[in-house]
């Protein structure tokens, strides 16, 4: 990620976690882009949820 926050309480902390949910977000959104291109959705969506 590369972001330091410059303080270590609950806020600083809520930013950490809430920028890993952005990341993971963003890479289930490719994965499902990826699978979408080669499979149907009935498919995609068994295999990924």
């Amino acid at each position: 990620m590369g972001y330091t926050p410059l303080t270590a309480d609950e806020l600083a902390e809520l930013g950490i976690h809430f920028n890993q949910m952005v990341e993971q977000l963003r890479q289930q959104e490719r994965l499902k882009a990826a699978f979408g291109r080669y499979v149907s959705e009935a498919v995609r969506d068994g295999i990924l949820w």
